[in-house]
C-alpha cells in the first residue's frame, strides 16, 4: 500500500478499515478470503493514477485504471492467476 500510495495516509487507512469489514463481512457471509482481503486492499489501487490522467478520482476512471495496476501488483506477490483474475 505504501509503494503505491506513499505517504496519502487517509487513503492507506481507508484501505486498512475496508479490509477490517471485509474480514467480518466474511465471518457471517463467507467467500474466498484472498479474494476478498486481495480486493478490499486494493479497491482504490487506480485514484492516484485516475486524478493523473484525468484530474479525476471518479469511480468509472478508477476502474478503468484500477484493474492493470492490481493485476501487476498481485502477479509480483505471485497469487495464482485464478485468485488474480477474480480480484481483477
Amino acid at each position: 500500500m505504501r509503494r503505491v500510495f506513499g505517504g496519502d495516509t487517509k487513503r492507506i487507512n481507508h484501505a486498512n478499515r475496508v479490509v477490517r469489514l471485509a474480514e467480518e463481512i466474511l465471518k457471517g457471509e463467507g467467500g474466498d478470503p484472498a479474494v476478498v482481503i486481495a480486493a478490499s486492499y486494493l479497491h482504490d489501487i487506480g485514484i492516484h493514477e485516475a486524478e493523473r490522467k484525468y484530474n479525476s478520482t471518479a469511480g468509472d476512471y478508477q476502474e478503468r485504471e484500477g484493474p492493470p495496476i492490481a493485476r501487476d501488483i498481485l502477479e509480483k506477490l505471485g497469487v495464482d492467476r485464478e485468485t488474480t483474475d477474480e480480484v481483477c
